[in-house]
């Protein structure tokens, strides 16, 4: 398998800034591994800003009032949070887990009536916060057994501990099974998007205990990235090209061009094909990132601005 680069020779500036940016562009598009280098963005007049400084900055024009029927006010109601993201998913023709129950803790279902394998988990949250993996009787996330009538009560005691009312929303899903049967979890493909396409993307795979955890991080070509990109994660072993990866390139290609802006989507990869999960508009809220991390993504943002931006 070919290995992408980890460190290139910086890429000069040769003609006019904007022509070098075209070229710049034109060059990730063809190679995303360009990302790992030193692209010398500052001489070409381009911000030289960290990811979560640049979240941060988004949160804070998100959390303003916003004009109805602006594109703005249409990527928060999309991104708000799992429920409206996995509509608009589908809306673009992306399948996506069936979707068992969605209500407020305070309204529980009968869990005894879903599937014996489903996922549980918050319509607002992030890193498996909340979030319970119930198959044929196991929480694959804690690592033990849960009983169906706890999960109610357990719904009720999560929510402030991650910061949720108790009238918080929950999804009840189907649990998708993985291309390959060894993973209980299905491995999650991570891929962040900018300018309308997937550049760079991870796959996780929260198998067994936390401390086991791993991501192994790959061009869109498939070529494994062997630094670590980020300490969320230990490093993962090489993985082999998955059957219909093309189709999740297209999937994310897809999202990407019509939401238009620096972000994560994710997905899973069952027997039949790829599968949506979720969009992450603030990933990881930029923390955690190696220096060669930070350096790719930042660089990627850097190229491809968000057009709400200012």
């Amino acid at each position: 398998m070919a290995k992408a680069r980890a460190k290139l020779l910086p890429v000069k500036p040769a003609g006019t800034a904007a022509d070098d940016i075209k070229a710049l562009r034109d060059a990730v598009v063809i190679e995303s591994d360009l990302l790992l280098s030193d692209l010398c963005l500052p001489e070409l007049g381009l911000p030289e800003r960290s990811v979560r400084s640049r979240l941060h900055d988004r949160g804070v024009r998100w959390d303003r009032n916003t004009p109805a029927g602006s594109k703005l006010a249409e990527l928060k109601a999309i991104l708000h949070n799992k429920s409206t993201g996995r509509r608009y998913a589908v809306a673009q023709g992306c399948r996506v887990p069936e979707l068992y129950w969605f209500g407020k803790a305070t309204e529980p279902p009968d869990f005894s009536r879903f599937p014996p394998n489903f996922v549980l988990k918050p319509d607002q949250s992030h890193s498996t916060q909340g979030v319970v993996v119930c198959r044929d009787g196991v929480d694959l996330i804690a690592q033990k057994k849960v009983l169906l009538s706890d999960l109610p009560e357990l719904m009720t005691r999560i929510a402030p501990s991650i910061g949720l009312t108790a009238d918080a929303k929950w999804l009840v899903e189907e649990l998708v099974l993985d291309a390959n049967p060894q993973y209980g979890i299905p491995l999650d493909f991570k891929l962040f998007c900018a300018g309308g396409r997937a550049h760079l993307l991870f796959c996780s795979d929260r198998n067994g205990k936390h401390s086991h955890w791993s991501a192994s991080w790959y061009t869109r070509s498939w070529q494994r990235i062997n630094e670590r990109m980020n300490y969320g994660f230990m490093l993962g072993p090489t993985l082999a090209k998955p059957m219909g990866f093309e189709a999740l390139l297209e999937i994310g290609d897809h999202l990407a061009r019509a939401l238009s802006i620096f972000l994560r989507i994710d997905c899973y990869m069952s027997p039949k094909g790829p599968v949506f999960g979720e969009f992450s508009p603030f990933p990881s809220h930029g923390l955690k990132n190696t220096e060669i991390g930070e350096r790719a993504l930042s660089q990627l943002w850097s190229l491809f601005p968000d057009p709400e931006e200012p």
